[in-house]
C-alpha cells in the first residue's frame, strides 16, 4: 500500500515515465526462469533414465558372472549396450551445456530493450561489464557453432563432390551468421537511433498529413514471421525423418547446422521490415501530395493557398531529408550481412540442386535420393532461397519507386505553372530527389532491385 501512495504522489508532482522497461525485463525473466524448470526437468528425466538402463545393464553382467560358464558373446553384447549408454550419457551432457549457455546469452540479452535511450559515455561500469559478457557469450556460441559445422576431413566411402559441396554450403552460410552476428553487435545502438528517427518522422505525419493505416505493413511482417516458423518446422520434421541414430543426437545436429540460416533468416525478416516502413511513409506522403495538389484544390488560387502550399512543400523536404537518412543508417548495418546473405543464397540454390541429383549428407551418413521423400530437402532449400530473394527485390523496388513517384507528383502540379517562384521551388526538389542516391544495395557490389535476377 505504501508503493501505491507513493505512486500516487509521483503521479501528482512529477513528469510521468512508462514502466514499459520494467515489465520487458520481468516478463523475459519469468521466461527465463520457466525455461531453467523445463531445462532441469527435461534434464533430470534423461539422468534418471540413462542411470536405470545402467542399473539394468549392472544387473544383467552380475548374473552372467555368477555362472561359471560364461558366456563370451552375451559380454560383448553387453558391453556394446554399456558403451552406447556412456555415449548417450556424454551427447546429453553436451546438448544441455550448449543449450544452458544460450539460455544464459538470451536473457543477457532480454533487459536490453530497442528504445534503450543510455548512450555509451553516460553507461556505468555494470552496464558496461554486462555488455561486454553479452557480445562475449554471443561470440562463443557462434565459433562453436562455426566449429561443429566445419568439417574438413574427407572420407574416402563417400563421394569427395558431395563432401566439397556439403562443406561449400555450411562455410558459406557460416560466413552469411558470423556477418551478421558482428554487424549487430557492433551497431546496437544504431538500432535504437533508427527506431528513434522513424519514431520523430511518425509523430511528424501525424501532425502534417492525412493518416493512412499500417495494416498492410503488419499483414506482411506477420505473414513473413509465419513463413519463417513454418519452413522451420518442415525442415526439422524432414531431418528428423532421416535420422538413423538416437534422435538427441539428431536434435543436437539439427540445431547446430541451421542455426546459421536461422540467424540469417530473422536478419533479413528485420531489413525487410524496415524497408518497408520506409515504403510506407512515402506512400503517405505521397498521397497527401496527389490530394493537395489536385485540380479541384486549385480553383482558389489566392495568396494564402500559394503559401499554404509553400509551406507544405518545406515540411516534405525536411521529411525527406531525415527518411534518406534512416535508409542511409539501415544500409549502414545490413550492408555486408545482406551480401553474405545473398551470396549463400545463389550457392545453396546451387548446392541443393546438385544434393537432389546426386545425393547429401544426413547426420554423418549418405542419403542417395530414390523418391520424393529423399528431395524435399533439397526442395525446400530451393524453395526458400527463390522466396527470400524475390520478397526482398520485391519490398526495395517497390520502395525505390515510391521514392521517385514523389517528384512526378509534385512537378505535375498545375498551380506552379502560375507561379514562378513554387515553380522553382519544385525544381530545385526534383532535382534533390534525382541527385540523392536512394537504392538499397549490398555493401556498394551491387544494387538490390529487378537486375539482380538477370545476374
Amino acid at each position: 500500500m505504501e508503493w501505491y501512495q507513493i505512486e500516487k504522489k509521483m503521479k501528482q508532482i512529477f513528469k510521468w515515465k512508462s514502466y514499459k522497461n520494467v515489465k520487458i525485463f520481468i516478463i523475459c525473466e519469468i521466461l527465463f526462469n520457466i525455461s531453467i524448470w523445463v531445462y532441469v526437468i527435461f534434464y533430470n528425466l534423461c539422468y534418471n533414465t540413462m542411470h536405470k538402463y545402467t542399473l539394468e545393464i549392472s544387473e544383467k553382467m552380475d548374473d552372467i558372472f555368477k555362472h561359471e560358464s560364461k558366456n563370451d558373446t552375451a559380454l560383448c553384447e553387453m558391453e556394446k549396450v554399456y558403451n552406447a549408454v556412456l555415449v548417450a550419457c556424454k551427447e546429453v551432457q553436451l546438448i544441455f551445456s550448449v543449450s544452458l549457455l544460450i539460455q544464459f546469452a538470451m536473457f543477457l540479452m532480454c533487459p536490453r530493450p530497442v528504445d534503450e535511450k543510455i548512450k555509451n559515455e553516460d553507461k556505468s561500469i555494470f552496464a558496461k561489464l554486462f555488455l561486454y559478457i553479452y557480445n562475449i557469450l554471443s561470440i562463443g556460441v557462434i565459433i562453436y557453432f562455426i566449429v561443429e559445422t566445419s568439417n574438413y576431413n574427407i572420407s574416402p566411402d563417400i563421394n569427395i563432390f558431395i563432401q566439397l559441396a556439403t562443406l561449400l554450403f555450411n562455410v558459406v552460410n557460416n560466413i552469411s551468421m558470423l556477418a551478421t552476428v558482428l554487424f549487430y553487435l557492433y551497431y546496437q545502438n544504431k538500432f535504437t537511433e533508427i527506431v528513434c528517427r522513424l519514431y520523430k518522422i511518425e509523430t511528424k505525419f501525424k501532425k502534417l498529413f492525412k493518416w493512412k493505416s499500417y495494416k498492410n505493413v503488419k499483414i506482411f511482417i506477420v505473414s513473413e514471421l509465419l513463413f519463417v516458423i513454418i519452413l522451420w518446422i518442415s525442415f526439422f520434421i524432414n531431418y528428423i525423418g532421416q535420422c538413423e541414430t538416437v534422435i538427441l543426437k539428431c536434435v543436437k545436429n539439427w540445431i547446430v547446422l541451421y542455426t546459421s540460416t536461422k540467424m540469417s533468416q530473422v536478419m533479413l525478416v528485420e531489413f525487410c521490415t524496415f524497408v518497408i516502413i520506409l515504403r510506407q511513409k512515402l506512400t503517405i506522403i505521397n498521397e497527401n501530395i496527389k490530394e493537395l495538389f489536385t485540380e479541384k484544390n486549385h480553383d482558389n488560387k489566392s495568396e494564402i493557398t500559394e503559401i499554404y502550399y509553400e509551406k507544405t512543400l518545406s515540411e516534405i523536404e525536411k521529411i525527406y531529408n531525415e527518411i534518406i537518412t534512416a535508409c542511409t543508417e539501415v544500409q549502414s548495418i545490413f550492408s555486408v550481412p545482406l551480401l553474405m546473405k545473398i551470396a549463400s543464397q545463389f550457392v545453396s540454390v546451387f548446392s541443393a540442386l546438385y544434393f537432389a541429383v546426386f545425393g547429401y549428407l544426413a547426420d554423418g551418413h549418405l542419403v542417395t535420393p530414390k523418391g520424393i521423400k529423399d528431395v524435399v530437402l533439397s526442395l525446400i532449400i530451393i524453395f526458400i532461397c527463390a522466396v527470400e530473394i524475390l520478397t526482398t527485390i520485391a519490398v526495395c523496388e517497390l520502395t525505390v519507386l515510391e521514392y521517385k513517384r514523389t517528384g512526378k507528383l509534385i512537378y505535375r502540379t498545375s498551380l506552379a505553372k502560375n507561379n514562378v517562384m513554387l515553380m522553382k521551388r519544385i525544381n530545385l526538389f526534383s532535382l534533390q530527389l534525382l541527385h540523392k542516391d536512394f537504392d538499397f544495395h549490398a555493401s556498394g557490389f551491387f544494387k538490390i532491385n529487378g537486375s539482380l535476377l538477370q545476374t
